[in-house]
């Protein structure tokens, strides 16, 4: 019998065509071995096959823009890259998205819709639906500084952090958060 992976929240600035953007996909920790490589690689974390437990994740991001009109807006989620593998697969990535929307639904009648402007709730929101507990930021600017490649850090720390990078996107400083 197989446990269940601890996910975790892989988030980073990066450039898609040419848009800077903030995006985070999920990574599945399953040793420590696999935890001190996720804290202290240069590359963006962990992948797995298609077949292992977790797979329904793989490629799924929620990203926001960044730009130096608005700094973050535009937050949302999909499946990055569009690889299914079989019908199982198919039908565990259905699964997820029917959950996510499910979910959301559920959250925004009990809570209230979520402001435009807050893209540190809509990460967070993404995680608590998905059972993320944890995060780890990528940040060149930070690991000038700390000497590590990624930082862990709670809910508040997440938001500060993507304070600090809509803040610098509106004043034209994004790419000390995109690592080239």
């Amino acid at each position: 019998m197989t446990s269940k992976p601890t996910l975790v929240l892989d988030i980073a600035c990066q450039e898609n065509y040419n848009t800077p953007r903030i995006a985070a996909s999920i990574r599945r920790l399953t040793t420590e071995e696999d935890a001190a490589y996720v804290q202290e690689s240069e590359t963006y974390g962990l992948r797995w096959g298609y077949t292992e437990p977790g797979a329904e994740y793989a490629d799924l991001t929620v990203s926001a823009y960044l730009d130096r009109e608005r700094g973050a807006w535009g937050a949302g989620y999909h499946y990055e890259h569009f690889r299914v593998e079989n019908v199982r697969h198919a039908k565990a990535i259905v699964k997820v998205l029917a959950k996510l929307e499910r979910d959301w639904a559920r959250i925004d009648a009990a809570e209230g819709y979520l402001s435009y402007e807050d893209i540190a709730a809509y990460f967070l929101r993404f995680a608590r639906i998905l059972g993320i507990r944890e995060f780890r930021i990528r940040d060149p600017k930070n690991a000038a500084m700390t000497g590590h490649a990624t930082r862990k850090v709670d809910g508040a720390g997440l938001q500060s952090w993507i304070e600090t990078v809509s803040r610098d996107a509106k004043a034209g400083r994004v790419y000390e958060h995109i690592r080239r």
